[in-house]
């Protein structure tokens, strides 16, 4: 469907400009035909699909009926011309994947509890009356800066995929996963019933993330992020952040677990968990935050980006303009959330989260296998040292542009640091790119790069530190373009291994923004 520009008429009202887009449609501010506000236009970019039409007036008829200060209300919906839309809450604000994206490492610990906790209220006041999310991430999640308390709002955005308790069936095709597959739970994505703790699974993948700044299960392709919500051991945020409580790695499991039946009831008890567990004595505070304060730029909104245009970003429903807020910490269990901007987090592959056990720092060679001796990676030491200035020098270290990484086999499978592998692989990311670096043990050299029909660009490139030739691509995943780079080394001392590089808009995007000033 067309853009509407500033001053266009949609049932009477005026709109002012374009704040964002959801999955379904995008979100407007516009005046309100009589009374003196400005309300969040949704309109729908699928008119002439039948099943995006029931799903969007559902949308209005379920969300509709909730009234709660967590939830963002929906006030009316009708047809104009062909064209569907709902009228809500204007929420000036932003969403907590904008507030991830200036914080890539992740929120401290309270904060991220704190927005936890106020998205639960609202969720649990919807399955009160009989709704389900099923698409709770934190790009659904508004914050509104504080008010005259000081105190800032959580708000629950998008019911666009709601579904009432009592419903089956209808709208949703067999093996059809409509959730941001991210945080989807297991049950949505084998066809089993839902209920409330669907929700608390997708809440609990969100505290991890909130925490982390990492998905839960990024992996290569859809298949594999499917396979590891149904079998992979669940991600805990202290393999990413060491610095947090080790209780947060039990409340993430308990929430995230495979079986509902092993779930909190509830994602008010999810958020009682989480904060009990910042409780924990001897507890370790989160690196970088001091109780009443937060001392790392970009945590509040004074240090973020600044202006009033921000959007909703495509996975959320709701529109809001201010890209820069306030607030302020409290002591003890309460906190009051500090206002930021940032951007939607790609639903693809964002940090593969390992459990590893320690091992001897001696790590020793047998046979072809390749160690480093001492290496605080152990097995998969000799990847990290090819690529020193990239990759981190150790499990809980940052390589370049704060990439974090984890160990992995060649089938994406989460392994401990210490299990030797014929072909062991890092898998990195800082929220925006992911990285693959994929090295042969015994040293072998990789294959060339198979130049298909599906490659936009290829080039031989040659650096200082050696040559070898990159080759660019462009796929879709969860209907967003994003772009592949693979490089291949003709130098001894990184012939054995490989890179695959995911990220930007396209394949040539990436190759242009990423590739020259990576230190390879």
């Amino acid at each position: 469907m067309r853009t509407l520009g500033p001053g266009a008429l949609v049932a009477g009202y005026r709109i002012e400009r374009r704040i964002g887009s959801g999955g379904m449609g995008s979100v407007y501010l516009a005046r309100h035909p009589r009374l003196p506000r400005y309300d969040a236009l949704k309109i729908l970019s699928h008119g002439a699909d039948e099943e995006f039409r029931a799903r969007f007036l559902r949308e209005a008829e379920l969300a509709g009926r909730l009234d709660h200060p967590n939830i963002v209300a929906i006030y009316d919906c009708g047809s104009d011309d062909d064209m569907l839309w709902i009228a809500m809450q204007f929420v000036d604000g932003y969403d907590a994947a904008k507030l991830l994206k200036e914080q890539e490492r992740g929120l401290p610990a309270e904060r991220a509890v704190a927005i936890v906790t106020g998205a639960a209220r609202g969720l649990d006041a919807a399955h009160r009356a009989g709704l389900l999310h099923r698409d709770v991430k934190p790009a659904n999640i508004l914050i509104a800066p504080g008010g005259a308390d000081g105190t800032d709002r959580v708000l629950v955005a998008d019911f666009g995929i709601a579904r009432a308790t009592t419903e089956s069936g209808g709208l949703t095709a067999v093996g059809q996963v409509l959730a941001t597959l991210a945080f989807a739970a297991p049950e949505q994505i084998s066809g089993g019933a839902l209920d409330e703790r669907t929700d608390v699974y997708a809440l609990g993948g969100t505290l991890y993330q909130l925490l982390t700044g990492a998905a839960p299960f990024p992996r290569d392709t859809v298949a594999a992020v499917m396979h590891a919500h149904l079998t992979a051991p669940r991600p805990a945020p202290s393999v990413i952040e060491p610095a947090l409580p080790r209780a947060l790695d039990s409340v993430v499991a308990r929430a995230m677990s495979i079986d509902p039946a092993g779930r909190y009831r509830s994602c008010g008890e999810l958020a009682e968990a989480a904060a009990g567990a910042l409780l924990v004595p001897n507890a370790p505070l989160r690196r970088g935050w001091i109780p009443g304060r937060d001392r790392r730029r970009g945590a509040s909104g004074r240090d973020g980006a600044s202006g009033r245009d921000g959007a909703s970003g495509r996975g959320s429903a709701s529109g809001y303009s201010r890209a820069s807020g306030r607030g302020r910490v409290g002591r003890g269990r309460a906190v009051v959330l500090i206002a930021a901007v940032t951007a939607v987090v790609a639903v693809a592959a964002v940090v593969l989260v390992a459990t590893h056990t320690s091992g001897s720092d001696a790590a020793t060679a047998t046979g072809t296998s390749t160690t480093v001796a001492g290496s605080p990676w152990h097995a998969f030491g000799f990847i990290a040292d090819a690529f020193p200035a990239l990759l981190p020098s150790t499990p809980s270290g940052r390589g370049y542009q704060n990439l974090r990484c984890t160990a992995s086999d060649n089938a994406s499978k989460a392994v401990s640091i210490d299990e030797a592998l014929d072909q062991p692989v890092l898998v990195c990311t800082n929220g925006d790119i992911s990285l693959w670096a994929t090295c042969n043990t015994n040293r072998s050299a990789m294959p060339a790069l198979e130049i298909t029909d599906k490659s936009l660009g290829n080039a031989a490139w040659s650096r200082t530190s050696g040559t070898g030739a990159a080759e660019w691509t462009t796929f879709e995943t969860d209907g967003q373009a994003r772009g592949q780079l693979k490089i291949h080394f003709d130098d001894a001392a990184r012939s054995f291994c490989k890179l695959r590089i995911t990220g930007a808009n396209s394949g040539r995007e990436l190759y242009d923004q990423w590739w020259p000033n990576a230190p390879i």
